[in-house]
């Protein structure tokens, strides 16, 4: 490098870092959580994404009560409520979105629980009908497939 480029160069950078602001920065850690984003003191894990789920749903931000409600799926699998939760954001994210609280069933829950009657009234030919309709209603949902495993074997044990 020429040392004459050098020489006009150093005095505009180092004008530059002078005069630059200085901002103090404040040390954070990569997993520091804002007070309210943590659980309360003796409160588990689930029940906290439980209840930030709960909050987001009733400021209608069905994006991030999906997330809350999928968490607490994670930290429990099989669980009923967190089930409930997490299919209800889902309809309500794909236009489904009920008119008031307590009416307007999705139509998976529809033919769900339409199935399962016909199914403990071993009319199989209906149960197989509606789950069908609940698996379209979610794509590649579990209950559902299995559902209709369950059923499809009733039958051809009847069959046989």
């Amino acid at each position: 490098m020429n040392i004459s480029v050098l020489t006009k160069a150093l005095p505009a950078i180092l004008g530059l870092t002078l005069v630059a602001p200085i901002h103090k920065v404040a040390a954070q850690t990569p997993n520091a959580l804002p007070v309210a984003a943590r659980p309360a003191r003796g409160e588990s894990n689930y029940d906290f994404q439980m209840r930030l789920g709960y909050a987001a749903s009733q400021r209608e931000d069905y994006a991030t009560a999906l997330i809350r409600f999928r968490n607490a799926l994670y930290l429990r699998p099989k669980d009923r409520n967190a089930t409930i939760a997490y299919y209800n954001m889902l309809d309500i994210l794909d236009g489904n979105k009920p008119e008031s609280k307590d009416t307007a069933k999705s139509a998976y829950d529809r033919y769900m629980r339409i199935g399962y009657s016909a199914t403990d009234n071993q009319d199989y030919q209906t149960a197989l009908i509606n789950f069908r309709r609940a698996l379209n209603a979610r794509p590649n949902d579990p209950y559902a497939a299995q559902a209709l495993r369950n059923v499809r074997t009733y039958i051809q044990r009847g069959n046989q």
